[in-house]
């Protein structure tokens, strides 16, 4: 099983249980008429991917890599990270500080890929809004 989002920040409660702050499955950007038709200006956001994988006794780890895919198709991967699982628990939480830098409008895809497989993808959808309008209605990616 596997469990990825991507949000503003995740806390671990005293308890150990995981909350989930501000889930992020869409941005809306900011622009001017003129940088949207001419060069849209490039908007950095700071998020965090959280990332849970459960296996079975056969799991003792593997490498975890993030790959994010933009609308347009370009594909640009992160760095290769190793994930152990605790010595009798076949669970393993990733907190991964991430920082992503949207240009273009339209649904980016982050792979979630362990042990060079892809297990899960995370959506985000990117929307530009002229300086003035009023936000668009959401709809699903």
């Amino acid at each position: 099983m596997v469990v990825a989002a991507l949000c503003d920040r995740a806390i671990v409660e005293s308890n150990g249980l995981l909350s989930l702050i501000q889930i992020l499955d869409r941005v809306v950007l900011t622009a001017s008429a003129s940088e949207v038709l001419d060069d849209p200006p490039v908007f950095g956001i700071s998020s965090t991917v959280i990332i849970v994988l459960s296996g079975g006794p056969e799991f003792d780890g593997g490498l975890l890599a993030l790959q994010v895919n933009s609308p347009s198709g370009r594909s640009r991967s992160g760095e290769i990270m190793p994930v152990p699982f605790p010595e009798g628990n076949h669970n393993a939480r990733v907190t991964i500080d991430f920082q992503l830098s949207l240009k273009e409008s339209g649904v980016y895809w982050i792979d979630v890929i362990f042990n060079e497989r892809v297990l899960s993808r995370i959506p985000l959808q990117v929307v530009y809004q002229l300086e003035g309008e009023t936000s668009p209605e959401p709809t699903i990616p």
